[in-house]
């Protein structure tokens, strides 16, 4: 016969063994990570504006294209500088092509691409800027060869306050071609490191091709896997789905796009 004492007993030792089991899945032999700090700055009230404070203006200071043989893309590649003494942040950037009379190409269909907006570039620093482009019209099909493929960069919002960019190192590119089509395609991973904290998912990187004299030749901007920049060092893996012919891949840069 079982008492009330003998089972109050019982149901205290399954007690006890269900909180220990309970608190021992718990447990990690994992360090605690810092807390996250945010990346940047809390955005400025003032207007949009292409000046900065100081007087001076995010700029072009490379840029390349590329029109593929076997499809009817153009792969843009530039390096957008920031001279001045002041943080950009939320940057409007517009590629448009143009024939050999100067005429702009028409979008074929919405491009997205064509436009994009970059994060933050900080006082004295650079980032890259990559597009895919189509340049055949739907209406006629016809295939429009471009002659130029000119940057535009909108307002921005400037702050005084230094922001912790993305560090990337270790990279490391895989590049395959089609022996049927010849496409080349590929894929890259890296180490990315912020310094900061910012896990909205859909972040991108731009990937800037050079061939073996340093001239860029074109680019591609994928989104990042995982998706966000971390506030440890972690393995970044993107899948490039074009990668242009006559590339040096040592001189391959990434530049995610944070913030």
């Amino acid at each position: 016969m079982v008492t009330t004492r003998t089972a109050s007993r019982a149901a205290a030792v399954l007690l006890l063994t269900l909180t220990t089991l309970v608190v021992g899945c718990g447990r990690s032999n994992q360090p605690t990570p810092p807390p996250c700090k945010p990346l940047t700055a809390p955005r400025p009230t003032s207007s949009p504006s292409v000046v900065a404070p100081d007087g001076g203006q995010l700029r072009v200071v490379e840029q390349g294209f590329i029109r593929l043989a076997d499809a009817p893309y153009v792969m843009v590649g530039a390096i957008i500088e920031n001279p001045t003494g002041h943080t950009a942040h939320d940057i409007p950037i517009t590629v448009t092509l143009v024939d050999a009379a100067g005429g702009t190409i028409p979008d074929p269909v919405d491009q997205p691409l064509a436009r994009q907006t970059i994060a933050t570039i900080p006082a004295g620093g650079r980032t890259g800027f990559a597009a895919i482009l189509s340049h055949m019209e739907t209406a006629t099909n016809e295939v429009i060869p471009p002659a130029d493929a000119p940057i535009a960069i909108g307002a921005s919002t400037w702050t005084d306050t230094s922001v912790a960019v993305p560090v990337v190192s270790d990279l490391a590119l895989r590049v395959t071609t089609d022996s049927a089509s010849g496409k080349i395609y590929g894929g890259e991973t890296f180490t990315l490191a912020s310094g900061g904290c910012d896990n909205v998912p859909g972040n991108t990187a731009a990937t800037i091709f050079r061939d073996q004299t340093g001239t860029i030749i074109g680019g591609s901007v994928d989104t990042m896997s995982p998706a966000v920049c971390p506030a440890q060092p972690r393995t970044i893996h993107i899948s490039l789905a074009l990668i242009p012919p006559g590339i040096d891949t040592t001189r391959t840069t990434v530049y995610p796009n944070c913030g």
